[in-house]
């Protein structure tokens, strides 16, 4: 964006000779700003992304694990009370993670995308009302 404007050196002498002035114009203060939210809007998207992922993968490494152990017909042990038998705890299901990718990236990105916009909006709102009150 910087190199869009006018840069001219400074006409006094100073220490640093090849400093240079920028005279920034309101169009590319304009597409300063909305780069700016773009940025922050593509970052979002990228951690509610991974939230995504992380929560679909948590909640299908839950479900998967096994409660109670099973016997060759796929029916719950019980034990003498004829409560259900708990698994050993080195039974553990698997997490869906790439499933979690491709629901996040093919099935629920539009989602994200606007949630994230909604987000973007508000802090954006946050940053100019704080920026202002200093």
């Amino acid at each position: 964006m910087m190199s869009m404007n006018k840069i001219s050196p400074l006409t006094f002498p100073v220490l640093i000779p090849q400093m240079r002035t920028v005279d920034w114009t309101n169009d590319t203060v304009a597409y300063a700003a909305i780069m700016w939210f773009g940025l922050i809007w593509c970052l979002i998207v990228i951690d509610y992304s991974k939230n995504f992922i992380v929560l679909y993968a948590s909640s299908t490494y839950y479900f998967n694990s096994p409660k109670s152990e099973l016997d060759a017909e796929g029916k719950q042990i019980l034990d003498a009370d004829g409560d259900p038998k708990p698994a050993e705890p080195r039974e553990d299901g698997s997490a869906d993670v790439m499933t979690g990718v491709k629901l996040a990236h093919f099935k629920h990105l539009g989602s994200i995308c606007f949630g994230a916009l909604i987000i973007t909006i508000i802090k954006v709102i946050r940053f100019l009302f704080v920026y202002l009150s200093k």
